[in-house]
């Protein structure tokens, strides 16, 4: 990838990680990178927020969730636990992050029931552009297929010219975005 620049459908173009992140957004541009799903990542994120989707049947949470909990000592579970927020479709919930985590604003959001159509990232990501965040962490959802890649690519857009970084298994978030070419 060294080098490199990939462009989704929706026009997107995808930087790889290692190249200088501190380059001037362009318009109709995404920077993305990656970072693996740990905590020492999760500390080490340069992000203003993280976007989370949570589903309703997603008990314990995993993945980033998962990270987020730990380090916010449970509060997320807590909030599930006690109905705060349950992860239903069209739910949204924003709290602060910080003193515990190392980004400003935590935005979950409700995913659809399993077997719906569509990744739900479509809504989350709208709501992070017109929340104006200038950088944002996701966990990518599973895409096995090189059209689903390009979809989630595609559902970026409101995100053009902010840093994204992609938390999960970087090898294959790579190869992934490669497939959509």
């Amino acid at each position: 990838m060294s080098g490199e620049r990939r462009s989704g459908k929706a026009g997107n173009e995808v930087r790889p990680a290692n190249e200088d992140a501190s380059a001037a957004p362009q318009p109709g541009h995404l920077r993305v990178a990656f970072a693996e799903l740990s905590l020492a990542a999760l500390d080490a994120a340069t992000v203003d927020s993280i976007g989370l989707l949570v589903g309703e049947d997603d008990r314990p949470l995993t993945g980033l969730g998962q990270l987020c909990d730990w380090r916010l000592c449970g509060g997320l579970s807590r909030m599930l636990r006690e109905g705060t927020f349950r992860g239903a479709e069209g739910e949204a919930l924003l709290m602060p992050g910080r003193p515990r985590l190392a980004v400003t604003r935590l935005f979950l959001f409700g995913r659809p029931p399993a077997g719906a159509s569509g990744l739900g990232y479509g809504p989350m990501l709208t709501a992070l552009g017109r929340a104006r965040v200038e950088s944002v962490g996701l966990e990518p959802p599973p895409m096995p297929e090189p059209d689903q890649v390009a979809a989630f690519l595609e559902a970026l857009a409101p995100l053009e010219g902010k840093k994204v970084v992609l938390f999960g298994a970087t090898a294959e978030l790579k190869r992934m975005l490669k497939s959509a070419r």
